[in-house]
């Protein structure tokens, strides 16, 4: 994970660790964690080879690296930040660990989260042979009645603030919602680099400290 120390001066001694989309690395929530840390959040980036495996498999992995922070910080919660994929190994993690300690989670942000699934991966799936050979997680990115992505586990008793991109062509928004959600919001971007915009940035800061995005 890529480590950014919080601003000392206004530390508030909460962690933020952010998990990035499908065909990403950690590198790309960098700027996001940048902009927390001046806030008072330590952050960390978590990175992981997308295409290597299943969301459960990501989620199990993920998991191990939250351990490892609740045990070296005993004292302070985690907040969440989740881009695309992302939002739904962080939904099965949450889903498989039953012993996790829910109150030493802060307050989650999904930015573009495919909470119900990409038409897009359903269509490499239907057209591009071997795609689901070469992107593991196709399947359950898939859009559909029958897709895996409905049997990924929602979270509920945490704090889950949603940003779905206005002009968004991989995860429409009504792909994005979940039941639980304390706040939703629709910003103007794009999926890809959602993250690096500062509205996203100046929003993902608001419902961290205050559990709402701003209108």
């Amino acid at each position: 994970m890529f480590h950014v120390p919080a601003n000392p001066l206004c530390d508030n001694g909460e962690l933020v660790v952010t998990i990035h989309g499908l065909l990403h690395n950690g590198l790309y929530m960098l700027p996001l964690a940048r902009f927390l840390a001046k806030s008072g959040y330590e952050c960390f980036c978590y990175d992981y080879r997308t295409s290597r495996g299943d969301v459960r498999k990501h989620a199990s992995n993920f998991r191990r690296n939250l351990d490892e922070l609740l045990t070296r910080y005993p004292d302070r919660k985690i907040n969440i930040i989740t881009h695309s994929l992302g939002g739904l190994v962080t939904r099965q993690m949450l889903g498989d660990a039953p012993s996790f300690p829910p109150e030493r989670i802060g307050r989650i942000v999904m930015l573009a989260p495919p909470n119900r699934g990409s038409k897009v991966a359903t269509f490499c799936l239907k057209y591009i042979p071997g795609s689901a050979s070469l992107i593991k997680t196709l399947p359950d990115l898939s859009f559909g009645e029958n897709s895996p992505v409905h049997r990924i586990p929602v979270p509920e008793g945490f704090d889950i603030g949603i940003l779905a991109a206005s002009h968004d062509i991989l995860v429409p928004r009504c792909s994005t919602a979940l039941p639980c959600q304390n706040d939703y919001l629709v910003v103007f971007s794009g999926h890809t680099y959602m993250m690096l915009r500062p509205k996203v940035m100046r929003q993902t800061l608001a419902f961290l400290r205050d559990g709402h995005f701003v209108r």
